[in-house]
């Protein structure tokens, strides 16, 4: 699910920022942009959920750590 949040800066001028909800429930932001529509774009665009395998810096050095010795 994302959205479009409008926002104005400090000259007046406004600026949009692509929302998303991430699997935990929290807001998170995919970006600033110009335009409505490329906020809208980028909203859709959202990263998909890391494995922890690929989040763990343990395994990577585990992997690297028996390559080794093979």
């Amino acid at each position: 699910m994302g959205f479009v949040k409008p926002r104005i800066i400090k000259k007046g001028k406004t600026r949009y920022t692509a929302c998303y909800i991430d699997i935990r429930g929290k807001d998170r932001s995919a970006g600033t942009y110009d335009t409505e529509k490329e906020a809208a774009k980028a909203r859709g665009r959202e990263p998909r959920p890391r494995s922890p395998k690929a989040a763990s810096p343990a395994s990577a050095t585990a992997d690297s750590a028996s390559a080794t010795t093979s």
